[in-house]
């Protein structure tokens, strides 16, 4: 049997001429089901999702907005538009300048779609007045703490929300703990733009030093210095002191922060006549923090003399000795009520 079409009769009344028309129209027997609302698929990401910011250096946001063409979005902190004086501002390219009057706190950054302000997203920046970490392990106690975290907490470090930001190039292993400080100003870095960064210094088994932009913004070292010149002056080799790889810079420098200085332990094999004959030294160099150059006049060769009766002792007299003192602990920082400057001290094995 051949389906028919069912006709429902609309009927219209025309009070004219006393006539009854009758208007057919053909529509489906079923009722046209109410067709459901398409879901909202837009949204908006903003990244970084957590940042850390210091007082002299702002931090740019960027918001990916997906599921319309309308990708312009307005930014606010607090809520606010734009941000005010207080809280910090940020600007239509979503940069974020901290406030003048800083205050250690989070602020929420909003991102808004301009078209629709139904659809946002956010991030938290947090104001941080951690100045940096100047020695090995935090302090000259040794205690590895930080008491100014802002972020970090048990519940967020996790396999989810805690990994590897970004990657830096440096040209052997590493033995020496990284040091960083904040608001750096640097008056001509070799890559960025002279002026505020946050800065991780890292030293090298190959005798050369690092200084990164610890945020992540400089894709190059902002400064690096090396303390080699192959082949007269070149890292000892580890096989002379049966060990693996080179043996360059190995205990933690540390970082004078009222001098903006850093001080560095460096051995090297000079004038080598062979893989291991030569001559070895262990100097100590006084870093300019913001420039990598030597300061104070240095660098000074280590030297010095005990008396003892151990091995190498010549007439009760121990002597220091470059090539059998292996200095490993981080340098350490010091100045008592009785010293007029403070003091560097390392310690070998």
């Amino acid at each position: 049997m051949k389906a028919r079409a069912f006709l429902r009769l609309s009927l219209n009344l025309l009070v004219a001429t006393g006539l009854l028309a009758v208007a057919l129209t053909p529509q489906p027997a079923e009722a046209a089901a109410a067709r459901p609302a398409k879901p909202d698929t837009v949204t908006i990401t903003v990244h970084p999702l957590n940042a850390p910011v210091t007082s002299q250096v702002d931090q740019l946001f960027t918001a990916t907005v997906s599921g319309t063409s309308h990708k312009a979005v307005n930014w606010y902190v607090d809520g606010v538009l734009g941000g005010n004086t207080t809280i910090g501002t940020i600007d239509a390219s979503g940069m974020y300048e901290p406030p003048t009057n800083f205050v250690v706190g989070p602020h929420t950054i909003t991102a808004v779609t301009q078209n629709s302000s139904k659809h946002s997203g956010s991030a938290t920046v947090y104001l941080t007045a951690y100045a940096g970490m100047y020695t090995s392990k935090n302090d000259n106690s040794r205690t590895g703490q930080n008491l100014q975290e802002t972020i970090l907490t048990p519940a967020n470090v996790n396999v989810n929300t805690f990994g590897r930001l970004f990657s830096l190039t440096i040209d052997a292993g590493v033995q020496a703990q990284p040091l960083y400080v904040a608001n750096v100003n640097l008056p001509n870095p070799q890559n960025g733009a002279a002026g505020y960064h946050n800065v991780i210094y890292i030293a090298t088994e190959n005798d050369t030093v690092y200084a990164y932009d610890a945020d992540g913004k400089v894709s190059g070292a902002l400064w690096k210095v090396s303390f080699i010149d192959p082949p007269t002056v070149v890292p000892v080799p580890g096989a002379c002191l049966y060990t693996d790889g080179l043996l360059g810079i190995s205990p933690t420098p540390v970082i004078d922060p009222n001098t903006n200085t850093m001080f560095v332990e460096v051995r090297t094999l000079e004038n080598p006549t062979s893989q291991c004959s030569g001559t070895y030294v262990q100097r100590m160099h006084a870093l300019d923090i913001t420039t990598g150059e030597e300061k104070f006049g240095g660098p000074v060769v280590v030297q010095g003399q005990v008396a003892g009766t151990g091995e190498g002792s010549v007439n009760g007299v121990l002597s220091f000795d470059p090539y059998h003192e292996n200095s490993r602990p981080g340098l350490l920082e010091s100045q008592s009520a009785q010293d007029p400057d403070p003091i560097i001290y390392m310690g070998t094995a």
